[in-house]
């Protein structure tokens, strides 16, 4: 829920309070466009501006996006879309096409930034479960309590990273 609202708040600071109705190809292209040059790891001073006073800033030195957080994100809005043209939402608009689905839309994923991520080595995990939360069951208080204990496991586990799993609430997975 947190990523299609930060989604629908990207786009307002984009385009502006616009309807649905008014969205086309060519503002959905602007908007990837827009959303590409957003770099990650800004401070949290950047992470707050709004997208069009962000990317009037010196943006020099931080990593530029990968291509498949940008279209999870344009994904997120497709749905959003879609989810509006089956509750007859757009009925009264002619000929209205979802700008944000199909091809033409998304980024390119490049296969080497998709194999980036290494499973872990056996030294790897080693040093993980060798730590005192393993071992003696210490809880770190910046942990949050079993979030130490139970992350790297479900992590290793499931194949999911860490960074997905972390904002996860019990009732989100229950």
């Amino acid at each position: 829920m947190l990523e299609a609202e930060r989604s629908v708040r990207r786009l307002k600071e984009w385009h502006g309070d616009i309807r649905l109705g008014d969205l086309t190809r060519e503002k959905a292209r602007e908007f990837k466009d827009a959303l590409a040059r957003v770099p990650t790891r800004l401070p949290a001073d950047l992470r707050r501006l709004p997208m069009r006073d962000l990317l009037k800033q010196e943006l020099k030195g931080y990593p530029t996006q990968h291509a498949a957080p940008i279209n999870k994100t344009l994904n997120i809005l497709s749905a959003i879309v879609s989810h509006a043209e089956a509750a007859r939402s757009l009925d009264t608009v002619p000929a209205f096409k979802n700008p944000f689905g199909g091809k033409g839309i998304k980024l390119v994923v490049d296969a080497r930034a998709a194999d980036e991520r290494q499973p872990f080595s056996a030294a790897d995990l080693k040093a993980t479960f060798s730590t005192g939360v393993y071992r003696s069951g210490e809880r770190p208080r910046g942990a949050r309590g079993e979030a130490a204990f139970w992350l790297s496991l479900t992590a290793l586990l499931s194949g999911a990273r860490q960074g997905e799993l972390a904002p996860l609430r019990v009732m989100d997975v229950a």
